[in-house]
Formats: C-alpha cells, sequence, structure tokens
C-alpha cells in the first residue's frame, strides 16, 4: 500500500539535471521508503545542504525496513519529514532558475498557458524559448522541437488512461476470447487490476515514463509521446 509519493527535480552539485521519486509504502507489516531516479540509476552528487539531507536519507533507508505499520507517528513524522526536505529543495531550485534565467527577456507570468509553463519547466528551458518553442498542437498535445508531449491534470490523465482501458480492450483482448465467452470478462475488474500499474507505462508511448510539475498549486503530468 502506498503511503506517500512525491516527485522532485533538481540541479546537483556538477549542475546536472536530477530527478527523484520518493515513496513510501507498506509490504509485509513494514514501512518502507525508497527512492529513485525514474530515468537514471546514477546516484547523484549532491550539493551541500538540503541535498545532501535529501541523499543520507536515501543511504540510510534504501535498503532497510523503516518501522512497524501500526508505528502512526513515526511513519507521519518521515512523511513529514521528507515533505520538509522536498519542499526546501524546491524552493533552492527555483532560485538556481531564477539566477540562471535572470536575463530573460520574458517573465513566467507573461505564459498564459499553465501547460506550457508546466512542459517549460520539466525540460528545463527559459521563459522565451518556451514561448518561441512550446506550440500546442491540437487538444492537450504539446510540441517542443521534433518533440511530443501530453501535458494533463490528474482528473485529465485518470480520463485518458481509462479512455485508452476501454480501447484495448475492445480492440485487443476481446477480439482475441470466443463471442460465446465474452460475456464472462468483467472489463471493470480487468481495468481496476490494470490500475495499479502508472499510467505512464501506457500513456507515454515514447518511454512509459510519467513526470509532474506544479503550477500555482496544481499539478499537471507530462507523458512523451515520440
Amino acid at each position: 500500500m502506498e503511503l506517500y509519493k512525491r516527485f522532485i527535480k533538481f540541479h546537483d552539485n556538477d549542475n546536472v539535471p536530477c530527478e527523484s521519486k520518493l515513496k513510501i509504502t507498506t509490504r509485509n507489516n513494514y514501512v518502507e521508503y525508497t527512492q529513485c531516479n525514474p530515468d537514471d540509476q546514477r546516484e547523484f552528487n549532491p550539493k551541500p545542504g538540503v541535498q545532501t539531507e535529501l541523499y543520507n536519507l536515501w543511504k540510510k533507508w534504501h535498503t532497510k525496513k523503516y518501522c512497524e505499520v501500526s508505528e502512526d507517528i513515526k511513519t507521519n513524522s518521515l512523511i513529514l519529514f521528507c515533505n520538509d526536505i522536498c519542499d526546501r529543495i524546491e524552493k533552492e531550485e527555483l532560485d538556481y532558475i531564477d539566477e540562471l534565467y535572470e536575463d530573460d527577456e520574458y517573465k513566467e507570468s507573461d505564459i498564459e498557458d499553465e501547460k506550457v509553463i508546466a512542459l517549460k519547466n520539466h525540460l528545463e528551458i527559459s521563459n522565451s524559448e518556451a514561448i518561441q518553442d512550446i506550440k500546442n498542437d491540437y487538444d492537450n498535445i504539446y510540441t517542443y522541437g521534433n518533440k511530443k508531449y501530453l501535458v494533463l491534470t490528474d482528473d485529465e490523465a485518470n480520463d485518458y488512461f481509462d479512455e485508452y482501458l476501454d480501447r484495448y480492450i475492445d480492440e485487443v483482448i476481446l477480439p482475441e476470447i470466443p463471442e460465446y465467452l465474452r460475456y464472462y470478462f468483467d472489463d471493470e475488474l480487468w481495468k481496476r487490476d490494470v490500475n495499479m500499474v502508472e499510467r505512464g507505462s501506457f500513456l507515454s508511448t515514447y518511454n512509459g515514463k510519467e513526470h509532474y510539475e506544479t503550477v500555482n498549486d496544481l499539478e499537471y503530468y507530462i507523458y512523451r509521446t515520440n
């Protein structure tokens, strides 16, 4: 069972872009902490300070059981600790990005489409580049150069995922089942089982990865599609 999940992006001490997915789950009556980079399993070189705190947290707990499931106080303390670290890393990263693009002729407030802002932050490009180079092709499909991205709110992503599963059932599963047996196929049960898999595995036709960025307290989920 998943108790906590958070995804953060930052530049490490070598100014290399990094991503970390933090998870707290229950397994075999124990609480476990995991932390990984979805696209790159290398160890990052943390900046002194809060990034080092994150790195030390991973070193201490990524191969160990944290506590028993019944220890709510200890579990909540870990969640608060993770949030505190992530909040400080995100603030540090915003300051870094502001400094990096301090000569940018445009401000983020000049971008009207929050999905463009989310994609800009994901791609780590300037406001000027976003305004000039990110195009909304149609619906929720955005392009940057020759790359296409699906950018969705959480509700939109759930709807897209549900529609995808419906099409998969109609086009792939049912044709393989004899017609007289199709009545016994429980599509809702099948979809419920598949929903345990991350949406990115289906919605990102490029690498199966789901990323998200927060803009004005709203999370936007990003899937590369080519």
